[in-house]
């Protein structure tokens, strides 16, 4: 007989259980909301927020940002409450908004490294997308008078219809993840063609390829780091479908220790994709120098080059794209 009256964790378990969970659960968001806060401080302070690259980047971050806050606002005292439906509304929203970020992230990567083109123009699509599309995801539970509500760890969508669960997060987003890693393997495929093609022929170009495809495994971290954070909490609310009267403590607590840690990861994703080698206090010191211009940045993260001083990788088709300043 289960010993949780509260009616904040799953009923089937014990008081001790759940306050354990509750704790780890804001332990780790407020880790996330910390990454996600020196990140973007970072950016700014280096003024990254210039380069159209990075903006997508700082974008998914913001919204990393606010998707770790709804961890705050509930406790167990507020699951009947019109504050659990605002948790539950707010993580469903914020969740869809990270996912379509990393999403638009992949799609640019593809059409400057595999098609050579900008989608700069695209920008302001981009966010209309990333923040328009999760409105009508999050939508879609109120379609039911009990589908937003205590869901076993937090409010979310009721466990009582895990089929509304997989249909509106957990099947698109596993579908979009996967596609979004089969892309980057293709975009990494391709670039390294073409860097074999120029070898022998042009140091710069085969120099520049060399670095697409450091900069393509960076890149590429951010969906394989969604992907592994995601997979206890599949695995949970599989179990939870699956036996909803028998929940295994120990995957409740392997979903709050690593789904939360999203912004906390990605700061060092972040530290490592847009600075590489460079030594970080050296970037600050420079940027908050008189001479306050922060160079080297990786292959991708500039906007299309007019600059004579610059070199291209592949065939820029009139559009200098990617381009690597040449010291």
């Amino acid at each position: 007989m289960a010993n949780n009256t509260t009616g904040f964790c799953h009923e089937a378990l014990k008081e001790s259980q759940c306050q354990s969970i509750v704790t780890l659960q804001t332990f780790t968001a407020a880790l996330s909301f910390t990454g996600c806060f020196v990140t973007l401080l970072l950016a700014a302070v280096l003024k990254r927020w210039r380069y159209y690259a990075e903006r997508l980047i700082l974008s998914m971050t913001i919204a990393a940002l606010l998707d770790a806050l709804p961890y705050f606002l509930v406790r167990r005292h507020d699951v009947e409450t019109n504050r659990c439906t605002a948790q539950a509304f707010l993580m469903t929203y914020f969740d869809w908004s990270v996912l379509l970020w990393i999403c638009c992230m992949t799609i640019n990567v593809y059409a400057n490294f595999a098609r050579k083109r900008s989608l700069e123009h695209f920008e302001r699509w981009f966010h209309a997308i990333c923040w328009g599309v999760p409105l009508i995801f999050a939508c879609i539970p109120f379609g039911w008078s009990d589908g937003y509500g205590p869901a076993g760890v937090w409010c979310w969508i009721t466990v009582k219809h895990p089929g509304l669960q997989f249909g509106v997060w957990y099947a698109p987003m596993l579908i979009l993840i996967l596609a979004v890693v089969v892309i980057y393997a293709k975009v990494h495929k391709k670039v390294l063609r073409q860097g074999r093609a120029y070898h022998g022929f042009d140091s710069s170009a085969i120099a520049a390829g060399d670095e697409a495809q450091k900069e393509i495994g960076a890149l590429r971290l951010y969906p394989l780091v969604y992907l592994f954070l995601s997979i206890f909490s599949v695995i949970n609310r599989i179990q939870n479908a699956a036996r909803p009267h028998s929940p295994i403590f120990a995957l409740f607590i392997m979903q709050v220790c690593i789904t939360p840690l999203q912004g906390f990861i990605n700061v060092f994703v972040y530290r490592y994709a847009s600075l590489g080698s460079k030594d970080i206090w050296k970037e600050l010191r420079r940027c908050c120098s008189s001479q306050g211009k922060v160079q080297h940045l990786p292959y991708s993260l500039h906007t299309t080059a007019t600059d004579s001083s610059s070199e291209s990788f592949g065939d820029s088709d009139g559009d200098e794209l990617y381009v690597a300043d040449s010291d």
